[in-house]
């Protein structure tokens, strides 16, 4: 009788188990999940065969029915069941020591409550069994390519919302996107599962394009990826959203308490509105500086925070200053003064203003010292984003010859200066030009770690010469270069030019970093297509020092870490390369 008894007490558990309900969230947050893991492990989806988007969008509509975890099951196990049946070969295990992992979660399928035991070894099945062909459908052919392929692009008109379903298959991407194709997941500040499950029921809310443009950006930042920063030039409605309409009259330079004013441009609005150059704002519209930047940071992406500020300083992107109408607020801080004003910002509209500003932008920097200061010193100076130059006028079987005769004199200098405050404008002179000048072996500078095909959501470390430079390039022939050695760097250097400085500062091993936090996002950038035809940026390629160091978020190493201060602006002298100049000096 007991034993009657105790089986019918367990029948009831199973049934009443089953019937339980499955929250809304959990639902279409586990159904992403299923449909990921499918879209890159199964070979019907993997190879093409199935279209993965086609796949998302008729089975969304049974997802939401579901009310129970047993309808739920049901239909997971009918998604499931229409699939192929795979081979019985099991994938091929990878060296652990050169692949990382840290992303990976098995888990959630293969013990989470809200799948049954047939369902969790089907999905245990997929993944052991995973498709590892070398052409897979939804992952580059090489490792450098920008574009996810076979992305459909979504076209709707700019003011209109998206439909329920494209806005729950953008969210799902972007599931996937940080589970397999984005190797920091583990770096960022939120869990970035826990930041898709509560977007999930705004998303699925949301009732107009500019609601849903937020909530792409406030997933979006969730990233820390400085590649995703100009994700918000993608945004139909980006003024509407960063309440910055308006232009000051003036230039500017972004620091975590404040802002700097550079530069008069329009002097009358200046005049009426008490602003001087030097002046230093410490609130606009009575709303701090750093509350204005801690609230573009849940908007906006960056590795870290210096580079978030810095970007803040960009007078053509024109995010630091919200406000609905050109009549702005500023508390201003002048020596020991603090005062508020209102000062006239300029609208689109007003032409004649905005034509001002425009040749403001568009003149030719004023000249300094600095260069002159170089001469005079015997320092060797080279700017990253201005080699190109060495390419004016000359034909192609010249260049060898002059640059072998630019790199002879900087050889024979006191010093030299490398700065890597840009985005590299001609790769060669580095990576070609200067290694094969003063590379030599060994050289092993950074680890470079890409999308592993065997089991897509790790990384395997890239051990070929020819991803991190031309071996024919380094012998140990090459000259030593015993003189000293600056590379300057701050927030600007970036990707590339982050990578570059890691040879760098392996290639002359008594070379000196100085300046500040770079970007921390050193790898190949990679894009993918979102609903609504928006382009979504992220590094897709991970890079470590050799040590283990990794440069993302953290940026390059520095030896000597320098600020622009606001005294440095008003002198307009550049403190990083006089800096530099001095350590050559001494």
């Amino acid at each position: 009788m007991k034993k009657y008894f105790l089986l019918a007490l367990f029948a009831f558990t199973i049934n009443v188990v089953s019937a339980q309900k499955l929250s809304e969230t959990n639902k279409r947050f586990y159904f992403f999940k299923v449909w990921n893991l499918i879209k890159y492990y199964h070979p019907d989806l993997a190879s093409g065969k199935t279209n993965a988007d086609t796949l998302f969008l008729n089975s969304l509509k049974a997802i939401d029915k579901a009310k129970t975890k047993k309808q739920y099951n049901a239909y997971i196990n009918t998604l499931l069941s229409g699939l192929s049946k795979q081979g019985t070969k099991k994938a091929i295990t990878d060296n652990e020591k050169s692949t990382m992992y840290q992303n990976l979660d098995q888990q959630w399928f293969r013990s989470d409550p809200a799948f049954n035991t047939k369902n969790k070894k089907e999905l245990a099945f997929i993944f052991d069994h995973r498709y590892t062909g070398a052409k897979h459908h939804y992952i580059p052919d090489l490792r450098y390519t920008t574009l996810i392929p076979n992305e459909a692009i979504y076209t709707f008109p700019d003011t209109v919302n998206l439909p329920y379903p494209m806005r729950m298959l953008a969210l799902a991407k972007l599931q996937g996107t940080a589970d397999y194709l984005f190797p920091h997941k583990y770096l960022t500040d939120k869990n970035l599962d826990t930041v898709i499950q509560q977007n999930i029921s705004l998303f699925a809310a949301c009732n107009s394009r500019l609601e849903y443009e937020k909530l792409l950006l406030k997933v979006s930042s969730s990233f820390n990826d400085t590649h995703n920063f100009r994700f918000i030039n993608q945004i139909k409605n980006k003024r509407q959203l960063t309440h910055s309409n308006f232009f000051p009259p003036f230039n500017y330079k972004v620091f975590e308490n404040g802002i700097m004013v550079t530069e008069i441009i329009i002097p009358e609005n200046c005049e009426k509105g008490n602003i001087k150059i030097g002046d230093f704002i410490t609130a606009i519209n009575g709303q701090p500086v750093t509350q204005v930047i801690d609230t573009l940071s849940t908007v906006l992406s960056a590795s870290n925070r210096t580079v978030l500020v810095a970007r803040l300083s960009n007078y053509t992107d024109n995010l630091i200053w919200p406000s609905t109408s050109t009549a702005i607020s500023l508390t201003t801080r002048r020596g020991t003064v603090t005062a508020t004003n209102t000062i006239t910002f300029v609208a689109a509209g007003d032409y004649d203003n905005a034509k001002r500003i425009m040749t403001f932008l568009n003149r030719d920097p004023e000249p300094t010292d600095n260069k002159r200061s170089i001469q005079n010193n015997n320092i060797a100076y080279f700017k990253v984003n201005e080699t190109i130059q060495f390419l004016n006028d000359i034909p192609d079987e010249k260049l060898d010859k002059r640059m072998d005769s630019i790199l002879d004199i900087a050889a024979h200098q006191k010093g030299i200066i490398f700065d890597m405050r840009g985005y590299p404008d001609w790769g060669g002179f580095i990576q070609y030009y200067v290694l094969r000048k003063f590379g030599k072996t060994p050289l092993h500078f950074a680890d470079y770690y890409e999308i592993n095909k065997n089991l897509i959501g790790s990384y395997v470390r890239n051990d070929e010469t020819d991803t991190y430079y031309r071996k024919e390039l380094v012998t140990d022939n090459n000259p030593a270069y015993t003189g000293k050695v600056i590379i300057i760097v701050n927030s600007q250097t970036l990707s590339m030019s982050e990578f570059l400085t890691m040879l760098l500062q392996r290639l002359f091993p008594q070379s000196i970093t100085l300046g500040e936090q770079s970007a921390g996002a050193d790898g190949d950038e990679k894009i993918i297509n979102l609903p609504g035809n928006y382009e979504f940026n992220f590094t897709g390629n991970a890079i470590f020092y050799p040590d283990g160091t990794y440069a993302q978020r953290k940026g390059v190493k520095i030896d000597k870490p320098l600020s622009v201060t606001p005294q440095d602006l008003q002198s307009k002298r550049d403190p990083l390369l006089d800096n530099a100049i001095q350590l050559i000096k001494m």
